[in-house]
């Protein structure tokens, strides 16, 4: 398994990856709750998309979780290179409401899923796709059951690979793709089906080991864990420190623990935090887990300058000991940040 990309927009916020094209339209909301407490709302406009970039590659899985609301015909996932339009998942029209595969910048679907799939309900796809001249495939479940299972030509023209991945509204030669819905737990993977995997939020609830008093100073708030424990965040409220080295940790919520003790498997560990560089040099952080007196970090992150914005790190396996995650693995962690 690798994780190239993952949101389930749990801070509240749009962040890290995300080119919003109307922020008025396209939006986090509290509305419908598919899984967590937050998903992505994109108004039935012809200004609501919001797009992504990934690595190149030819070939990439994808889940994400759906709930229809206007009666549209809703671009599921639309897959680009750069400006290029390799090819669109979305319903066919508002009659059958089927999932197609389309082509290129095709309206004519060269797949059509059996079942239809009526506004108002919850809906889980996931897709593998892969760019190819004679070899190419679309695979489409929903709710786990195959759907579209197509062979052949996936290459319209001369590029091979997938970088851009958009939702929300397109139109792209002839094919118009709509927005209107929510949609939630988005995960792209390089080598596997990501299966029904749900993104849950954990939030910190207490100071942990390192207590940043020396090296934090705390703004808008009185305490460390008050100004930074908030979601959505408030942006007057913050840490800030300007020395290297400078380390903060935090056990976890109780309660959003004990919430997960029914979950069957942990497939990852995503760290999340708001942050910002007020200076004009290069700032970075390492976002880190502490477990059984040790701390593992991850690689240097860049601090976005001025705008906040969210930095984040994937720790796919418990790194003590490069095993999957357990559950009481969890229970027994600090979380924190180390201004490097």
């Amino acid at each position: 398994m690798a994780r190239i990309f993952s949101d389930g927009f749990e801070l509240g916020i749009i962040g890290e990856g995300w080119i919003n094209n109307d922020t008025s339209r396209v939006y986090v909301s509290n509305v419908i709750k598919i899984s967590g407490n937050y998903s992505l709302r994109l108004e039935n406009t012809s200004s609501a998309s919001i797009s992504c970039y990934l690595p190149s590659l030819n070939e990439i899985y994808y889940s994400g979780r759906y709930y229809f609301v206007e009666n549209v015909m809703h671009n599921i996932i639309n897959f680009k290179y750069n400006s290029t339009q390799l090819g669109m998942i979305c319903i066919n029209n508002t009659t059958e409401r089927k999932i197609g595969y389309y082509p290129g910048t095709s309206s004519t679907a060269s797949a059509l899923s059996t079942s239809s799939f009526p506004i108002g309900n919850y809906y889980h796809v996931e897709a593998y796709i892969k760019i190819d001249d004679s070899n190419g495939r679309i695979v489409v479940k929903v709710n786990g059951v195959t759907e579209i299972d197509y062979t052949g030509d996936t290459k319209p023209g001369a590029d091979t690979a997938i970088n851009l991945i958009k939702f929300g509204y397109d139109f792209t030669g002839s094919k118009k793709g709509d927005s209107g819905y929510y949609i939630d737990d988005i995960i792209f993977d390089n080598s596997t089906w990501i299966g029904n995997v749900k993104i849950y939020p954990v939030r910190i609830g207490s100071i942990g080991y390192y207590d940043g008093t020396a090296y934090f100073e705390a703004v808008g708030n009185s305490d460390i864990l008050s100004c930074i424990n908030e979601v959505p965040p408030n942006y007057n409220d913050y840490i800030i420190s300007d020395t290297t080295g400078a380390k903060v940790s935090f056990k976890l919520l109780q309660s959003n623990l004990d919430n997960l003790s029914n979950t069957s498997s942990i497939k990852s560990l995503n760290l999340k935090t708001v942050c910002n560089n007020t200076g004009n040099s290069t700032k970075k952080l390492k976002l880190f887990i502490r477990k059984n007196n040790n701390d593992y970090k991850s690689s240097e992150l860049n601090v976005p300058l001025e705008y906040p914005n969210i930095i984040s790190y994937n720790f796919e396996k418990d790194p003590s000991n490069s095993q999957n995650w357990e559950m009481s693995d969890i229970y027994d962690i600090d979380v924190g940040i180390e201004v490097v």
